[in-house]
């Protein structure tokens, strides 16, 4: 290698080494990203999004509630739900409560209608009813009428 070769290589090798702190940073920044958007979204989406892998429709109808003035308390929902793919015979619906109150039991394909009484936030979890496995979860929300994007269902 030659003399001018060589300082080249040192000029890069320092400037690569002056860059490390940012590159440092910016890979931390990055890091602790990923970790806050996973502990963000781990208890519900986090599952949902596996059962959508895995071919499981979990879904309530309507998927929210939309208000506009004075919020409605208390809403009925449909429930449907599809588990043939993973080949389970049985399920249970559950509320995610101290108490785990059984909102459905039935086949690996069906739908259920609750009662006036699913409020914002209700967290509905869809179990293998033969040995309890969580195979999905789904959070019911009430939103405004100004939210400017709903979310999916």
């Amino acid at each position: 290698m030659t003399a001018t070769g060589r300082r080249i290589l040192q000029r890069r090798t320092a400037a690569d080494s002056a860059a490390n702190p940012c590159r440092i940073a910016i890979g931390f920044l990055m890091l602790m990203l990923a970790v806050l958007t996973d502990c963000a979204f781990a208890r519900g989406d986090e599952i949902t999004d596996k059962a959508v892998d895995h071919g499981i429709i979990f879904e309530t109808n309507p998927p929210y509630l939309r208000y506009c003035g004075t919020p409605a308390e208390k809403t009925a929902i449909r429930i449907n739900w599809d588990v043939s793919a993973l080949g389970v015979d049985h399920i249970s619906i559950r509320l995610d409560d101290r108490e785990g109150r059984v909102v459905a039991r039935g086949r690996a394909t069906g739908e259920t209608e609750t009662g006036e009484w699913v409020r914002d936030g209700r967290r509905f979890v869809l179990v293998d009813a033969r040995n309890d496995e969580l195979l999905a979860e789904k959070i019911f929300r009430i939103l405004p009428c100004d939210t400017a994007q709903y979310p999916d269902s």
